[in-house]
């Protein structure tokens, strides 16, 4: 044992600023997660023309859910990497303890949600300029399809937040996975029975993943919608925090 004593907060914060220097593949692999994104992006999501006989029009809507979709699991798979041996390894150099350790990766992937939710959302407005300026795609945008203000701000934070949520889930299977490798087989097995149930039970109109996906992104309330991704993100993080006391003891 180490005779330095560090404060939990210092700790943590050493860790974060070593990993926001360490994990720079992070914005690379999300750059390049992103780029392909985009490209389904080009794809539009439907089309509707009609004409006179003398001249008519194509109106194609686009939308860069794809974007979103693929930063999504950028995130997740990435919060599943940095739990590894390997990267834990790394970390010896400073005097740490679990708590520090966990609490300075909730502050990485926090970070990385930020920066995935900016740029998954201005991708919107690069892939609608490549349409313009390379395909000669005019784009339309009237009243009601122009977004306000504070639509931005909701978008932002709703983006945010389910990144981070999903970042906390991958980091929670990270850490089963440390403590034991049979949960390996075990969580894909567990997601499969679980799809496998929903299509049976939804014989009977009630299949669990719709209506986990209705709970979570169908919620009308933005402060609910808020508050379920806020408090199943936190819940992630300590049980995690707790398994991870758990790995200490046995290390």
């Amino acid at each position: 044992m180490s005779l330095v004593k560090t404060s939990l907060m210092e700790n943590t914060s050493k860790q974060y600023k070593y990993k926001l220097r360490s994990f720079i593949w992070v914005l690379s692999s999300m750059m390049v997660i992103q780029l392909i994104g985009m490209a389904f992006s080009f794809g539009s999501t439907m089309s509707t023309g009609g004409g006179n006989g003398i001249y008519s029009i194509n109106v194609s809507y686009f939308s860069s859910n794809a974007v979103i979709i693929f930063t999504i699991l950028w995130v997740f798979l990435i919060s599943l990497q940095i739990t590894s041996v390997t990267y834990r390894e790394n970390e010896f150099m400073f005097v740490r303890n679990k708590t520090s350790n966990v609490f300075s990766d909730v502050l990485f992937l926090m970070t990385a949600s930020i920066i995935g939710t900016a740029t998954a959302l201005l991708s919107e407005y690069l892939v609608a300029n490549i349409r313009y300026y390379i395909f000669g795609m005019v784009n339309l945008f009237g009243e009601g399809v122009t977004p306000t203000l504070l639509e931005i701000i909701y978008g932002v934070i709703a983006l945010a937040l389910i990144l981070f949520a999903f970042s906390m889930l991958g980091y929670l299977i990270g850490v089963l996975v440390q403590i034991s490798k049979l949960f390996i087989p075990i969580i894909p097995a567990v997601i499969i029975g679980s799809i496998y149930l929903s299509e049976q039970m939804n014989t009977y109109g009630d299949n669990l993943m719709i209506k986990l996906f209705q709970f979570y992104f169908l919620e009308s309330n933005f402060l609910l919608f808020v508050l379920k991704f806020i408090v199943s993100a936190l819940a992630f993080m300590f049980i995690a925090l707790g398994l991870s006391q758990r790995l200490e003891v046995r290390e």
